[in-house]
């Protein structure tokens, strides 16, 4: 079992998150701490963007439109036809983009949402 150390009291999601953190091979969905290092052409991009201050203030809610534009074009390589300007929208976290689902196909007359804790904020 984990040890707590100076009378650090852990949520129960944080305490299973170092559990399962040494089990090799398994993936974490909890917090958004990726495995692996940003890919260099992302490296690349966002100087770019930096460069030109595009990303030097917030986007629009719905993403850069260049990027959302990409996106399209990335899709459209693989058969799958999206428009930007109306389909496609960049979320800054999981949280946020499952929110933005849900709020999309709920219908506050004919659907329950039941959330268990411990949750996300």
């Amino acid at each position: 079992m984990f040890q707590r150390t100076q009378n650090i009291n852990l949520s129960p999601i944080k305490t299973i998150e170092l559990l399962a953190s040494r089990i090799p091979d398994v993936v974490s969905l909890a917090q958004g701490i990726p495995s692996f290092d940003t890919p260099k052409i992302v490296k690349q991009a966002a100087i770019k963007a930096l460069n030109r201050g595009v990303v030097a203030k917030y986007s629009l809610t719905y993403g850069l439109s260049e990027l959302r534009e990409t996106i399209e074009q990335k899709l459209a390589e693989d058969e799958m036809y999206y428009d930007f300007e109306k389909e496609i929208i960049v979320v800054a976290g999981s949280i946020e983009g499952i929110t933005a689902a849900l709020i999309a196909i709920i219908e506050s007359n004919k659907n329950e949402i039941i959330i268990f804790s411990p949750d996300y904020t």
